[in-house]
């Protein structure tokens, strides 16, 4: 819905441009694996890809979100310091980018436009992708005997203790496996089972309520009461 002109007056002025994707990202709750596409579309209309930079660093680790739990968790005299810190990193980087590095290394089919609609597959991007494709098969095959050993244990551990809690701020399946693998790390725990639209996770297991907790801040959310 932005029109191109906006960001080509941006492109200019890339310090401006990174104080304004500043001011963008930090309200806008996305995860490091949702800001990926909206930086390419950004770099695709026309911004520098040091911009681009700033939003991937900015957004996930800057948010609101990130900053209420860390408030909570470290006080709010850290946070200040914390997203202080992450912002001028981000911007820093961002200009290292924009006037050490050349664009087309990050974003060639747009410096280069190729009139050619061809392309064919080299035995490097081949392999890359037969690679890709067995790291997806043996994640499925881990998956289904994850799911088979869970009801396993929920056969034969009947008597563990069950723990529900209700977690806010996961909005994709890279979140919901960072809450998982932080409540898996934990001493004591046999399953966990989170489910990402109710935002629900179910803990099995003779663990402490309040060390679950502490677990699901420092993954970047929390827990409500």
């Amino acid at each position: 819905l932005v029109p191109d002109e906006l960001f080509l007056g941006l492109s200019q002025y890339p310090l401006l441009a990174m104080l304004v994707m500043v001011v963008v990202s930090v309200p806008m709750y996305i995860c490091a694996t949702g800001s990926i596409p909206i930086a390419l579309s950004l770099i695709a209309k026309g911004l520098t890809p040091g911009v681009g930079f700033v939003l991937l660093m900015a957004g996930p680790a800057a948010n609101f979100a990130s900053m209420i739990i860390l408030s909570k968790t470290i006080g709010r005299k850290s946070t200040y310091i914390y997203v202080g810190s992450v912002v001028l990193t981000a911007i820093l980087f961002g200009l290292a980018i924009d006037y050490l590095l050349p664009r087309e290394w990050f974003m060639p089919s747009v410096s280069h436009l190729s009139p050619h609609c061809h392309h064919t597959f080299g035995i490097f991007e081949s392999m890359c992708s037969l690679l890709l494709l067995c790291l997806l098969v043996y994640s499925g095959i881990r998956l289904h005997n994850c799911k088979i050993d869970h009801q396993h244990n929920l056969n034969t551990n009947a008597s563990n203790m069950k723990q529900v809690y209700i977690i806010e701020g996961m909005s994709c399946s890279h979140c919901q496996a960072s809450v998982k693998k932080a409540i898996l790390n934990l001493k004591g725990v046999q399953s966990v089972t989170v489910d990402l639209g109710s935002g629900e996770a179910v803990v099995e297991g003779d663990v402490d309520a309040n060390t679950v907790r502490e677990a699901i801040y420092e993954a970047g959310f929390s827990v409500k009461e």
